[in-house]
């Protein structure tokens, strides 16, 4: 599944919604959870070409990378404004949606057309639907552990 693509991002306030100008976003070529690291880390690119300099490095080379590389932890992120869009003077509407982290500035994702926003914006909701889901079945395990314990320690009164 291809979780990448060319969009533009603004990562650098504290608001969740896009920018009052065009000029503020930066061109970042984004992988959700790409074969060089961690499926929770989002990385950026100056480009594609960048990138695929970094795959081809990180497979032949034990030290650092000579291209630079954004990363973002996304685990336990939050997805604001899913579809929305923002329209600048003499432009054509831009599509956005925003990931909020625990801790860290909010990351803001956009896209002229929403089909080259579509693979980095579902590559980010599998994998925190993924520990969503996760969280959830060792909740229960826990519970079930605690249930089949408590019975064990039972004081009973009559």
């Amino acid at each position: 599944v291809k979780t990448e693509g060319q969009c533009m991002v603004k990562y650098d306030n504290h608001s969740t919604e896009a920018p009052a100008s065009a000029c503020e976003w930066k061109p970042k070529y984004v992988v959700v959870g790409d074969m060089l690291g961690k499926p929770h880390i989002l990385y950026m690119y100056r480009s594609k070409a960048e990138y695929d300099i970094a795959v081809r490095e990180s497979q032949t080379r034990n030290r650092s990378l000579s291209v630079k590389v954004k990363q973002f932890d996304i685990r336990g992120a939050k997805i604001f404004h899913e579809r929305g869009t923002v329209q600048y003077p003499n432009k054509p509407k831009w599509h956005y949606f925003t990931v909020v982290r625990g801790t860290g500035l909010p990351i803001k994702i956009s896209a002229r057309m929403p089909e080259d926003l579509h693979p980095v914006y579902e590559g980010i909701v599998g994998f925190l639907d993924r520990e969503m889901r996760m969280k959830k079945m060792r909740m229960e395990q826990s519970r079930e552990r605690m249930h089949n314990m408590s019975g064990m320690y039972r004081e009973t009164y009559y």
